[in-house]
């Protein structure tokens, strides 16, 4: 073995060299290079790198077309989900299309249209729900928007439409009886009493025949008090009111007793309102009064001479008048003589002057009349 530092021999056993005194350093004695070991290395080196190359380069085609076979595949994939989104997104929309205009969406969004009192946007969903499917229930609702645009004819024919087909149809009966009573037709609403109704239409009925007061006296043009009586024929309570507005149970007056019309112009306005509490439609009638003052007295006899005592009569037709008189040409007035009985002409050539005052405190004009008694 030599020596690493000087490379001196070193002996087998030794541990430092005798020469430089340097620990040994266990280094073969011959030269790698010089051998035919590193060739041998480089050549089996360079083999398993060529080795590795050829299986690389196979590997990397081999990697190239997986990659391919897998592009492809994930393509396929993301072409059929985009087919499918497609294909989900058209039949979401179709679906929502076909639930937008359907029948009971349609008649669905009415009744909230109705129940709001939006009655134009309510009318134009039902009958966009009746092109769908005609059905008593949508007819019925039609009936009723145009009930309460006041278009009373058209609500009718929707209403006696449903009826033709099933006379049963409560709703629709309900319907006919608002438009009559709207109307204040009673005679056609009592008529139908005399059809065969179902128990439950019978009870509508009950409820909406509410037939108005009976007033003993027309409406018109009056020179003296009028007094008023007012009836239900089905024996219902009675409210009024004198100004015109529209009496109810709350505000009105109950009606017992006859009600006395004075000078003036009276608007009577009266409801009956059933056992249930359910008020009739209001009737009303107008009167206006205007006091004449009364006509002339009657006198008998009427004027003349006599020579015998003789006694005048004095009547009216005015009821609750009163008469008053004088015998000296003067106007008479409330003050003067009051006539209660016969009186007897005065001696000599007399003016009887003579007025009514009646119950309102109008008076007549005089009436004069000429006697002379000549005993």
């Amino acid at each position: 073995m030599k020596c690493a530092y000087c490379n001196s021999e070193i002996k087998d056993g030794e541990f430092f060299c005798p020469a430089c005194g340097k620990e040994v350093q266990m280094v073969p004695d011959y030269n790698v290079l010089e051998d035919d070991i590193l060739p041998a290395f480089l050549e089996e080196n360079k083999k398993k790198k060529s080795q590795t190359s050829g299986k690389n380069e196979a590997g990397n085609d081999a990697s190239y077309t997986e990659d391919l076979k897998n592009k492809k595949k994930n393509n396929r994939k993301i072409l059929l989900i985009v087919l499918l989104c497609l294909i989900l997104g058209a039949a979401v929309g179709l679906g929502f299309y076909a639930h937008t205009h359907s029948y009971d969406y349609l008649f669905a969004k009415g009744q909230e249209s109705y129940e709001s009192e939006d009655y134009d946007t309510a009318l134009s969903y039902y009958k966009q729900a009746k092109a769908k499917e005609e059905t008593s229930r949508v007819l019925v609702q039609i009936g009723m928007c145009r009930f309460y645009q006041e278009e009373y004819t058209d609500a009718l024919n929707y209403f006696q439409k449903v009826l033709a087909e099933d006379a049963s149809n409560a709703d629709a009966f309900l319907g006919v009886l608002m438009v009559y009573s709207q109307q204040q037709d009673y005679d056609t609403m009592a008529s139908l009493s005399e059809t065969d109704l179902t128990e439950e239409e019978t009870s509508l009925l009950e409820q909406y025949l509410i037939l108005p007061p009976v007033f003993s006296e027309e409406g018109g043009s009056f020179d003296d008090d009028v007094e008023l009586t007012l009836t239900s024929s089905q024996g219902y309570d009675i409210y009024y009111t004198l100004d015109g507005s529209t009496p109810t149970a709350e505000d009105g007056t109950l009606y017992t007793d006859s009600i006395t019309l004075e000078d003036g112009t009276t608007t009577v306005s009266a409801i009956c309102v059933n056992s249930e509490g359910k008020e009739g439609s209001v009737v009303e009638e107008t009167y206006k009064i205007t006091y004449k003052k009364p006509g002339y007295v009657t006198l008998s006899p009427s004027g003349g001479t006599y020579s015998e005592p003789t006694t005048v009569t004095i009547s009216t037709d005015v009821e609750n008048a009163r008469i008053y008189y004088t015998w000296d040409n003067t106007d008479p007035t409330a003050s003067s003589a009051q006539y209660t009985e016969p009186i007897i002409i005065p001696e000599g050539n007399n003016v009887l002057s003579v007025i009514v005052i009646d119950s309102h405190g109008l008076s007549s004009d005089v009436l004069r009349a000429n006697y002379r008694y000549m005993p």
